[in-house]
């Protein structure tokens, strides 16, 4: 609903119901502090906030709500490093958090901010061409080939893993 509340130019309303759907997450959340899949909700729900403040102007704001998602998503890496899902979700925030700091000028923070996404991006991309060549190697061996799905990655990558 919120979503269609946004691309039909309602604004006010997607907001609510995305600060809605935030307090609903921090509440299952903190139910359930240990549950990986409720935090990546929670920090989904930050970036969503953050998309509609970061629109309307509202960059301060923008940063805080993608802040917390980073926050998030950093400790989800952390817990799970090998989870191609919670890195892409972390080159998300990266990627959104530079571009803000580009609009701002803070060229430095720009640049930190996107090395340390595209960093992710290549180490996924590393992770695909392995998984390609062993699945070449030995196409009878369906555990190569079970691990291949598609993700679209920020920036028009595909990782498939």
């Amino acid at each position: 609903m919120a979503k269609v509340a946004a691309d039909t130019g309602d604004n006010n309303e997607a907001r609510r119901l995305h600060t809605d759907a935030l307090t609903i997450a921090r509440r299952i959340t903190d139910l359930e502090p240990n549950n990986a899949r409720y935090q990546r909700d929670l920090s989904t729900s930050y970036e969503r906030l953050a998309d509609l403040a970061a629109g309307a102007g509202h960059i301060d704001e923008a940063r805080r709500l993608y802040v917390d998602a980073l926050t998030i998503r950093r400790h989800l890496t952390d817990l799970d490093p090998n989870n191609a899902a919670y890195q892409r979700d972390l080159s998300t925030s990266c990627d959104q958090l530079a571009e803000l700091a580009l609009r701002s000028g803070d060229n430095d923070e720009t640049c930190r901010l996107f090395t340390e996404a595209l960093t992710i991006h290549r180490r996924l991309t590393y992770a695909l061409t392995i998984h390609r060549r062993l699945a070449d190697l030995d196409p009878t061996d369906t555990s190569y080939r079970r691990g291949l799905t598609v993700e679209i990655l920020p920036g028009g990558l595909v990782y498939e893993g």
